[in-house]
């Protein structure tokens, strides 16, 4: 479950616009069109084309100076996932290396299966 993405608060007074919202600390009386009571957990952010990697890395700080507990973004074209943490800490994430992360304790992730699952990589054929 997520808040609507048009309804979370920046910082800035703005409303910003993540790709996947998710977290667990939403009243069971919210309704999926008010704005959201608390911050999530945790943002994923994906860079399209015409993006950059600068522009999300200030939106990551964005959403940890609001309350965010984790900013991921994504990179398709780099396959790589890097995340912030509120201390101010980058994690960078690519091919098979686990994504480890105490907030997400029981997460068995990897970049190449996000890519691979999300059909952005192609799987290596076995001859």
């Amino acid at each position: 479950m997520g808040c609507h993405p048009k309804a979370q608060r920046s910082r800035l007074g703005a409303y910003a616009r993540s790709d996947i919202v998710s977290y667990e600390r939403l009243p069971r009386k919210w309704s999926r069109n008010e704005a959201c009571p608390v911050p999530p957990e945790l943002v994923i952010e994906i860079i399209s084309p015409g993006q950059t990697l600068k522009d999300f890395e200030n939106k990551a700080e964005d959403y940890l100076a609001a309350g965010v507990s984790r900013a991921w973004v994504v990179d398709p074209e780099a396959a790589s996932i890097r995340a912030f943490f509120p201390n101010g800490q980058v994690a960078f994430y690519t091919a098979d290396s686990k994504i480890v992360d105490p907030l997400l304790s029981s997460l068995n992730l990897t970049p190449l299966l996000v890519f691979e699952e999300g059909e952005l990589l192609e799987a290596e054929e076995e001859d």
